[in-house]
């Protein structure tokens, strides 16, 4: 069994409270997910998981799934959590990464570094010439952006 995007979003939100006495809000937390899988993406050249992508959002980019069920309650992680995590380390080192480096960020500042004019984000919203919420940020865009050495400007 793989872990969803429902177990890693509660592993970043376990990780900034445990260790950072941070309690992540809904659009950190959405931001910390996707800078997680955009590095995933662009370091293993795969996704951290399959069970939803991320959407163009008002706030920037967003987990559908996730965000629908967190609610600033943070779950406990299991033993059986643990074991799950501990099968794809690499990715465990990397939530922990990221959560690190950005937890403590403000959703302002997270959602401005997302909205910035090259990200995926933006090349989302305005597909087409025609703004539109709610559409699929490709995998594509994302992998080029997050191999850019200059992905993270701004945070």
């Amino acid at each position: 069994m793989n872990p969803t995007s429902l177990d890693y979003a509660n592993l970043i939100a376990w990780i900034a409270l445990t260790k950072h006495g941070v309690r992540l809000g809904k659009t950190q937390l959405q931001k910390l997910l996707y800078i997680f899988y955009g590095l995933a993406l662009a370091r293993f050249n795969d996704v951290p998981f399959n069970d939803d992508t991320p959407k163009a959002f008002p706030f920037g980019p967003v987990f559908p799934r996730s965000y629908k069920r967190y609610d600033g309650t943070v779950r406990s992680l299991t033993q059986t959590d643990k074991d799950l995590f501990m099968q794809k380390v690499d990715l465990l080192r990397l939530a922990t990464w990221v959560t690190d480096n950005f937890g403590m960020l403000s959703a302002t500042t997270l959602s401005e570094w997302s909205h910035r004019d090259e990200a995926p984000w933006k090349k989302a919203v305005y597909r087409d010439n025609t703004p539109a919420w709610g559409r699929e940020i490709t995998r594509e865009d994302i992998l080029d952006y997050f191999r850019r050495t200059d992905w993270n400007v701004g945070l």
